[in-house]
């Protein structure tokens, strides 16, 4: 306890509820004394809660935390996709999981944040706006599987979502708040909105950005291509790169077997058939 005082490191813990009942403790026990040593406890892996019996946590310091009246405190409207629920279920939708990635990291690092998506949700968040029920989603979805949705702010699932979203902006924006998507242009009309607030997109990976934002790709390369797109020649001011993160416990390292497992749409773009022949000369 002293050297935790002293030096406030973080921690990364591995808490068992079986062991820790062995010795007479729950989990809450260790969340509570953490707690009273002023450590912010969230769970490392976004599938699970600080609830269940085994779990892996992350333990920031108070020297690392940002207070809830600091500055660089920020306040985000976060906009999921119109398509999915924002739990693990619908997981063949990227865009769907960097949603509930974006909204955990945002929440480990002492934002705040309000996440504008359907019914279900198990992604960290301050508070759940619902813009569109999960039974008007298969109906105007029809027969398109969810992860096959179009990107198309023009096309009735979007446009229900984002005016409602713009209307519970209208209500809870406060000055210097931020609006952040993966949508890109299928969420513009919530930005044209609201052009008083900043406008984020924090993982392009796509071609279909939106005019006026804050842009973060997934790559330089990337980046290059949306620049080339867009008829961008030389520096757009505002754009960043950062590669996309995952939680490390989803994907434990084993020792590799002598194949490769290729998980992604099937077409040329993604060179699959490059791999294959490259496999073949190796």
């Amino acid at each position: 306890q002293e050297t935790l005082k002293k030096f406030q490191p973080v921690l990364l813990m591995e808490v068992n509820g079986w062991a820790l009942h062995q010795k007479g403790y729950t989990p809450d026990d260790v969340y509570r004394r953490l707690r009273t040593l002023g450590y912010s406890v969230t769970a490392c892996n976004s599938r699970t809660t600080l609830e269940s019996p085994e779990i892996d946590i992350l333990c920031l310091p108070p020297r690392l935390q940002t207070p809830k009246d600091s500055p660089s405190r920020m306040r985000v409207h976060l906009l999921a996709p119109p398509n999915t629920q924002t739990t693990a279920a619908y997981a063949l939708d990227g865009f769907c999981t960097r949603t509930r990635l974006f909204s955990a990291l945002l929440k480990r690092l002492g934002h705040e944040v309000l996440l504008y998506a359907s019914e279900e949700n198990d992604a960290p968040a301050d508070e759940l706006i619902c813009c569109i029920s999960k039974a008007e989603q298969e109906q105007l979805l029809g027969d398109t599987p969810y992860q096959n949705a179009l990107f198309d702010g023009g096309q009735p699932l979007w446009l229900t979502f984002n005016a409602r979203a713009s209307a519970h902006l209208r209500m809870a924006q406060r000055p210097g708040d931020v609006i952040a998507t993966i949508a890109g242009s299928a969420q513009q009309l919530v930005h044209e909105q609201h052009p008083e607030l900043r406008f984020l997109e924090y993982s392009i990976g796509y071609r279909g950005v939106a005019a006026g934002a804050h842009r973060v790709f997934q790559s330089t390369a990337w980046r290059h291509v949306v620049h080339g797109y867009t008829g961008i020649d030389g520096v757009r001011q505002f754009d960043a790169v950062i590669p996309p993160w995952f939680d490390v416990a989803e994907f434990p390292f084993v020792k590799p077997d002598p194949y490769v497992v290729y998980c992604g749409r099937l077409v040329p773009q993604k060179g699959v058939g490059i791999a294959c022949e490259a496999a073949h000369l190796a």
